[in-house]
This record gives structure tokens, sequence and C-alpha cells, in this order.
């Protein structure tokens, strides 16, 4: 009898301890599917664009078409049954009173969160706040989006990624810095009057100041 029940017991633990084994291996199973359908979102992941979205686009994968932003920015006229291209109408199209179209595969498709007009424009004088100073740059380019592959920055899909405004050139080196937010704390007109004078006698903050 006692070797009767010995032998009951070690069966029950046996069984007990393989449905646990089945239990944990279900959760791991359910977890690893979990995962795989993430990777598959984040792999595949692209952005379902509509007709009359706003959108930007590369005509090309270098820096050479930069020019007249309205013709590399447009509203969505066609979204293909594959989801691999969309019908896309330039600005600039828009402008010119027609509704000649672009056909861009969606790799080179992002969406445009941002706003329609810049406070300045290409050739104008601008402060540009660098490392705790402000430096005297002009202004290059508009939108220069494309930049964003050769900054190795994210392709934009959320309002929240960046896009670079301007593209400047700095009066005292000719080095090249790109300008995200069209903002007063970003970027300023060049002053076009000083507060003091040649010879003014002034009290200046020696740590701030640069040669």
């Amino acid at each position: 009898k006692k070797g009767g029940a010995a032998s009951g017991t070690a069966a029950s633990k046996a069984s007990r301890k393989e449905k646990l084994q089945e239990r944990r291996q279900h959760q791991l199973e359910e977890l690893d599917n979990q995962q795989q359908q993430l990777i598959h979102q984040h792999s595949s992941r692209q952005r379902k664009y509509f007709v009359g979205d706003r959108v930007w686009f590369f005509k090309s994968r270098s820096r050479s078409f930069v020019g007249n932003p309205n013709t590399y920015r447009g509203i969505v006229k066609t979204v293909y049954e594959d989801g691999n291209a969309l019908d896309i109408i330039p600005l600039q199209s828009k402008i010119d009173g027609n509704e000649n179209s672009v056909r861009m595969v969606m790799g080179d498709v992002f969406p445009d969160f941002q706003n329609m007009t810049l406070r300045f424009k290409v050739g104008d004088l601008v402060m540009c706040y660098i490392g705790n100073l402000w430096l005297p740059h002009i202004i290059t380019h508009l939108w220069p989006i494309e930049e964003i592959p050769f900054q190795g920055w994210k392709q934009p899909d959320d309002p929240q990624d960046k896009v670079p405004c301007y593209k400047c050139r700095s009066q005292k080196d000719g080095s090249q810095i790109f300008v995200e937010y069209d903002h007063d704390n970003c970027i300023r007109s060049y002053p076009q009057a000083f507060r003091f004078n040649v010879g003014d006698a002034v009290v200046f903050d020696a740590y701030m100041a640069e040669a």
C-alpha cells in the first residue's frame, strides 16, 4: 500500500509539473507571437495615406534636387491599391494652375505636418543660436529635406520628428547648420540697429564674448 501511495503521489507531482510546463510553454509562445507581431508591424510600418493628404517627397536621393520646396511638397492625388505608390500633385503645380502629378514610391514619401510658410527667405541675414551664442548666418535653403538621409536622421512619420526649416551658412567660417524650428529661440532677424555707437563705454560678460 505504501508503495502504491508513493507511486500515486509521484505520478500526481509529475502530472502537475507537466501541466505547469505546458502552461509556461503556452505563455512563452503567446509572448513570442506578440513579439513577432510587433517586429512585423515595425518592419512593415508605412503610414497609410489618403487622397488630399499633404506630403513631402524625395525627388531623388541626392542633394541635387534642392531648390524650390514647392516642387517636392504636395498633395496626394491617387493612392494605389497595392500600397506601394502614390500620385502627388506638387504645390508648384497648384500654384501654376494645373493638376500635373508625379508618381512616387511609398518609401520616398513622408507626411507633411509643418507650417506652410516660414518667416525668412533664401539670402536673408539672420542670427542663429549655437552653443549658447547668437551667431550671424545667411539662409541658403528652405526646407532642406534632402539632408535628412545624409545627416542620419529618421525619416519623419510623426509631428515630433525632425524636419529642418532652414539650411544656413556661417558668416564667420562658412560652415553649414540646420535650423529645425522657425522660432525666435532658434533663429532671429539680424539686427538692423544697435543700442550702442562706436566709442561708447560698455560693460560686457567676457565669458559669453567671442573674439
